[in-house]
């Protein structure tokens, strides 16, 4: 019976032992499911559109028409245009790491791992004493837009976005955007978000086509238009002589180089 009893407190240790490891396993094997379906969400473009319902995908083409300059006041109301190509692979990560941290919690659930992912990423926009110098923004990510200008006239149709994601445009006011290409909306594939001097031929071509597009909207000549990548920007601002940024830059290109790589 001694025996039996000596058995019995044995087993209760090595329960006791055991019970914390697998509970850490069970958690460990739930935080790797969600972190990786949270990496495949970021890897397929497609998911982008695919996993907004049509409701959501009219209620927000809907808010961007809202703050479309009128017709006819875009074209000529800037006197230059700068592409500028974002992108955030950084940001990115820190997002990953937040959505691991998140996974690994008690709570954890694919819908707490997917709006760590989901939340824009925030990017504002400082025009300062800047007039008619107008902007194409293209990127792959949600980015949050904020506008902000001495005089908030100068603001009003000369931002345009191309961005395979529905940008947060909530800050907004009615006439800032002069145009908009959104691939999650269901209309064409954008450009992609790259360095036009490194790119393949097929990609090269596409965001050529996409300048130049931009380029008539705004009614100018190539001569007035140059191209600059930013990495991991959280602001863009004029700093009267060309667009800067806080995140790291790229290639920059003026009118004849555009040229030469787009012929």
């Amino acid at each position: 019976m001694l025996n039996s009893f000596g058995r019995i407190l044995i087993w209760l240790g090595v329960a006791a032992f055991v019970a914390p490891l697998i509970m850490s396993l069970v958690m460990m094997v739930k935080a790797t499911s969600a972190i990786n379906k949270a990496f495949n969400k970021i890897d397929e473009d497609e998911a982008v559109a695919s996993n907004l319902s049509s409701f959501e995908i009219k209620r927000r083409t809907r808010a961007l028409k809202a703050l479309l300059a009128p017709q006819g006041a875009v074209s000529g109301a800037a006197a230059s245009l700068t592409f500028v190509v974002t992108t955030f692979d950084m940001r990115n990560r820190e997002r990953i790491q937040q959505a691991q941290d998140v996974a690994k919690s008690a709570e954890a659930s694919q819908t707490a791992v997917n709006a760590a992912l989901s939340a824009p990423l925030d990017l504002a926009i400082d025009y300062g004493d800047a007039t008619r110098r107008a902007l194409v923004l293209l990127s792959n990510d949600s980015v949050a837009i904020d506008i902000a200008a001495t005089n908030p006239a100068s603001a009003i149709g000369v931002l345009a976005v191309e961005t395979k994601a529905f940008p947060d445009v909530s800050k907004l006011k009615a006439g800032m955007l002069a145009g908009y290409k959104v691939e999650a909306a269901g209309g064409a594939r954008t450009a992609q978000p790259i360095d036009l001097l490194d790119a393949e031929y097929t990609e090269r071509a596409e965001l050529c086509r996409s300048i130049k597009s931009w380029t008539r909207h705004f009614g100018l000549t190539s001569e007035k238009v140059d191209f600059v990548v930013f990495a991991d920007p959280t602001q863009l601002s004029y700093d009267g002589s060309k667009w800067v940024s806080d995140g790291r830059e790229g290639t920059r290109l003026f009118d004849t180089e555009i040229v030469t790589l787009c012929e």
